[in-house]
């Protein structure tokens, strides 16, 4: 017989089961709304293996398609850096499952060395993209190098998440050390080149200076011994024996000039340099009045402009207008009057001082010979010359960190400009533009 109560307590207990269930109906039916939707991704079931997860099908799908083919890694993350999601792509790169990857901190998978790092960027602003490069840890040991393209994603009405792109840098890291390693033989290769020629131009200085200081005591011995016979013998020799002891005579004068210019050559490059600031245009004018003392039946205009302080060696720069002022002088012979201008241009950043004449001038198609060693483009029965002068002014020039070329044309004169300032560090955009549409050549020769 069932009493009241019992019956009471089935009633209650029957009550709260269908009121069970009907929260459960309303969950469910929220949860198909929601799939039907597209609000749910995938549902995980909870299984005698453990939780599996299921992916639905949903108006994202596409996306999710391309995210899961592309070849970067894709991740997202709350805003405290807990992953919600990761593509294929990325568990396999790290070698971790998909599964065990969501839900855990992305920290979990950056290298100690990089945690900083990262640590930074989650609690920077990232309302624009950023990029950051870390270490991930692999499971199977080793790091991967990637690219964190890291930009702010709204998770819902109020939060916000992240969305990284995870880029693979290991062949661009190999490529780099690749680039490194070569640039390293590169310098080794050029330091290794630059020693022997270091070593091979020192002993060829030697050598020149041994063989032009060893030659002076012959040379002497025959010259005096020529004028000795000149002297002596001067009746009792032919006319072709007087003609070939004064051809004697002019070739040793002029091999001694020659010894004299490459010794002062070969001694160029163990000399100091010394840089000062130098009024360029005083130190001409002394050297115009030194060369006018021996040429008092010349009739030359000279015409000195406006010309810069140079920050260089004052003796050298000496030894530069000397060369190229006698060339000035030497090559106008003949001109009634001689007209040699020394002025600067303004068209550059860096003063410019050229050296200009109406003389013989040059073929303009030889201009590269005209500073190089020996070189000339004139006969010796023309003018005399060693051939050494506009060498010994290049390399100068060249020791200073200079530039120096040359415009000319056959009996039309020729022009000289130069610098010796350090031109290495300087930008010369504008001067070589400037030098290009004068059609300036930048040779290294001799005129």
């Amino acid at each position: 017989m069932v009493t009241a109560a019992a019956r009471t307590r089935t009633r209650v207990d029957q009550y709260a089961e269908l009121k069970k269930a009907q929260a459960q109906i309303s969950e469910l039916e929220s949860t198909l709304d929601a799939i039907r939707n597209g609000g749910v991704d995938g549902v995980v079931i909870e299984g005698p293996d453990g939780p599996r997860v299921f992916t639905l099908q949903s108006p994202d799908e596409p996306y999710r398609v391309l995210v899961e083919r592309m070849n970067e890694g894709a991740v997202t993350l709350t805003s405290d850096g807990v992953v919600l999601f990761c593509n294929q792509r990325l568990s396999e790169a790290v070698g971790i499952p998909t599964e065990a990857i969501v839900g855990s901190p992305f920290r979990s998978l950056i290298a100690p060395e990089s945690i900083d790092a990262f640590r930074e960027l989650l609690q920077a602003d990232r309302r624009e993209e950023t990029r950051l490069e870390v270490e991930l840890v692999r499971e199977h040991g080793g790091t991967l190098p990637v690219l964190l393209s890291v930009s702010q994603i709204p998770l819902d009405d109020f939060n916000h998440g992240l969305c990284l792109i995870v880029t693979d840098l290991t062949a661009q890291k190999r490529a780099e050390e690749k680039v490194r390693e070569l640039n390293a033989e590169l310098e080794r290769r050029v330091a290794v080149r630059t020693e022997e020629l270091v070593v091979a131009n020192k002993d060829l200085e030697s050598f020149s200076y041994a063989v032009a200081h060893d030659l002076r005591t012959p040379l002497r011995h025959i010259h005096g011994f020529s004028e000795i016979l000149d002297r002596d013998a001067e009746s009792t020799l032919s006319q072709d024996g007087q003609h070939c002891l004064k051809s004697i005579l002019t070739g040793v004068t002029r091999m001694e000039a020659l010894v004299t210019h490459l010794l002062d050559l070969s001694q160029l490059s163990r000399q100091p340099l010394t840089r000062q600031s130098v009024d360029v245009k005083a130190l001409i004018q002394q050297t115009v009045e030194q060369l006018t003392a021996d040429i008092e039946d010349r009739q030359i205009e000279w015409r000195i402009g406006d010309l810069p302080i140079w920050h260089c060696d004052a003796a050298l720069a000496g030894t530069v207008f000397m060369n190229l002022l006698s060339n000035a002088i030497k090559f106008t012979r003949g001109r009634s009057p001689a007209i040699i201008e020394i002025g600067q241009t303004l068209d550059s950043a860096t003063p410019f001082l050229f050296v200009k004449d109406n003389g013989a001038g040059f073929n303009p198609k030889y201009a590269e010979k005209l500073f190089g060693m020996f070189q000339r483009l004139h006969r010796q029965e023309e003018f005399e010359g060693s051939g050494v002068g506009l060498a010994t002014v290049h390399r100068i020039v060249r020791r200073h960190g200079g530039k120096i070329w040359a415009e000319g044309a056959l009996n039309q004169g020729a022009k000289v400009v130069l610098t010796l300032e350090d031109l290495s560090s300087q930008q010369l955009s504008q001067s070589e533009g400037s030098n290009d549409r004068r059609g300036a050549s930048h040779p290294t020769g001799r005129r």
